[in-house]
């Protein structure tokens, strides 16, 4: 079984970088623009990790976080945090919408 890597994503993200202008969903104007999204569902911090990797690199994305996940609450004080930080690095935050919870 293979885990998820860091690394590889680092390498990955680079690669797609040198290649297309990756964007925030609010940023798309043109076709050579890709929108990176990356939808939080278990787990804010993981998510702070890659804004950070991505930040080193260059690249904006989109956050979606869920607001009533199982796992993590967002309107906690620690998570707030760390999301005003997203944020304040430049990434978008949105609304990971799951209809089946309603």
């Amino acid at each position: 079984m293979n885990f998820f890597k860091y690394s590889e994503y680092r390498n990955f993200i680079s690669h797609v970088d040198k290649n297309y202008n990756v964007v925030p969903l609010k940023m798309l104007d043109s076709t050579k623009q890709i929108i990176l999204r990356h939808d939080v569902d278990l787990d804010i911090y993981p998510a702070f990790k890659m804004a950070l990797l991505e930040n080193e690199i260059g690249v904006k994305s989109t956050f979606f976080i869920l607001l009533n996940s199982q796992s993590y609450n967002p309107l906690c004080s620690n998570n707030k945090n760390i999301l005003r930080e997203i944020s304040s690095l430049g990434f978008e935050i949105g609304l990971h919408f799951d209809p089946t919870n309603y």
